[in-house]
């Protein structure tokens, strides 16, 4: 997805993130992420959920260059923000 030039949109990112998941074979592992990783993992994992950068603006997007971006966005905006703003979290030993 490219946006035009004048739409930015700011996005929130945990700094730190561990995530849980099974290897190959079947193998529990975590691992803790920092920094610029946690930040390339959420935005890899918003793309998995369906969620796309303009899902995680407060207001809706608009665009001088692209008259149609907010009339698009404005329909559904709330509803993606929530599933863009949503952090599930599970206790420390990683079992959700």
């Amino acid at each position: 997805l490219a946006l035009p030039p004048d739409v930015a949109v700011e996005t929130l990112r945990d700094r730190e993130v561990v995530v849980a998941a099974s290897d190959v074979d079947g193998v529990p592992t975590t691992t803790t992420l920092r920094g610029g990783e946690a930040r390339q993992f959420l935005h890899e994992l918003d793309h998995a959920n369906g969620v796309l950068v303009v899902d995680h603006a407060l207001e809706v997007p608009s665009s001088e260059m692209y008259p149609d971006l907010a009339p698009r966005e404005a329909r559904d905006h709330d509803a993606r923000r929530r599933v863009a703003w949503a952090r599930p979290t599970c206790p420390v030993d990683g079992i959700c």
